[in-house]
């Protein structure tokens, strides 16, 4: 009994040790007030409209949202001495109309701050997407796959990267045969509206990229865009995705794949470890600030599809007040 005493003693007084020990560790990084300018968007060299982000970085230990950038002057620059500045379109977004640029000459955006720093984006090419070749999709067990396919005959693009914009309709379980009419003040009779039929807009939020680089042709098959969830509302009724192309430099495509390595593939042991994304803006009244970015160039290929409920059938869907239910069947 004696010597069973003797042996836990000591492994008591190790627990007590090692829980004493512990305390929490806030590495440096995490409460730094770094403040760099992030910049998001894309030279539209076609007629399409041309949008660009700016905002601020937060701090890793921050639960507040990034500040917008306000007040900031923007101006696509050519080496061809073109000039074309942008508008604030408020919340940190500034954009104009379509520019149709020369696609010979090479173009950057200037930033200038309202806290009197000066930003440039490098010098770039037009790169023109080709077209999408078609918009493809699949039902599985687990829901449907939407995937684009593309391939360029010259072979000269062979980087890619799509975003997309989701809208589809549902209905509401009940209907709405009265509503409040704040102008007049009265309870008014929907007898025009049919306000159960709603629609939903969403746009795309991760990285999706590709490369042929490899291949002896420029080809993408089958690159996967989004998984839409077994049963969900998507489908319930009607469901439709806009999808835009965007040929990228190899440095461009080398910057969001490093971005989506860092953002969507971190986590586990066997992740890659996150490190600082370089990308084509510098600081140039402040050589040693960091800025966060990609400004590319290039024309863009759309393509839409729409998909039904009657394509998918079965397809289970809930309509928040009622079970979960069918979706209707096919036509023979």
């Amino acid at each position: 009994m004696r010597n069973t005493v003797l042996k836990i003693y000591p492994l008591v007084f190790l627990m007590i040790i090692d829980i004493s020990c512990k305390q929490t560790y806030n590495t440096p990084s995490i409460n730094a007030n770094l403040n760099y300018l992030v910049a998001e968007g894309f030279i539209n060299a076609g007629s399409d409209s041309t949008t660009i982000n700016l905002s601020r970085s937060a701090n890793l230990g921050s639960n507040a949202p990034p500040s917008s950038e306000l007040g900031a002057t923007l101006i696509v620059q050519g080496s061809n001495g073109y000039a074309s500045q942008l508008t604030e379109l408020g919340n940190g977004r500034y954009g104009t109309n379509g520019l149709n640029l020369d696609i010979t000459q090479n173009y950057r955006l200037s930033i200038a701050t309202t806290n009197g720093e000066k930003y440039l984006s490098n010098y770039a090419p037009v790169k023109s997407s080709p077209p999408i070749d078609s918009i493809s999709w699949q039902r599985s067990d687990t829901g449907v796959t939407v995937y684009a396919n593309a391939h360029d005959p010259l072979n000269n693009t062979r980087y890619y990267r799509w975003d997309y914009v989701e809208t589809w309709e549902y209905h509401s379980f009940f209907d709405s045969y009265w509503h409040y009419g704040p102008s007049s003040g009265t309870i008014i009779n929907n007898n025009i509206e049919v306000p159960h039929i709603c629609y939903s807009t969403v746009n795309s939020n991760n990285i999706i990229i590709a490369s042929s680089a490899k291949l002896t042709r420029d080809i993408i098959y089958r690159a996967p865009l989004v998984v839409i969830p077994l049963n969900s509302d998507e489908i319930s009724i009607r469901y439709s995705i806009l999808v835009r192309q965007y040929a990228l430099a190899a440095d461009e495509y080398n910057y969001w794949q490093a971005l989506q390595s860092s953002t969507e593939q971190t986590g586990t042991l066997f992740d890659q470890e996150p490190s600082q994304i370089t990308g084509n803006i510098s600081c140039i009244s402040n050589p040693n600030e960091p800025v966060i970015g990609y400004i590319g160039v290039g024309s863009v290929a759309e393509s839409r599809i729409f998909i039904t409920n009657q394509q998918v059938f079965p397809w289970y869907f809930d309509q928040g007040c009622t079970e979960k239910i069918f979706g209707s069947e096919p036509d023979s």
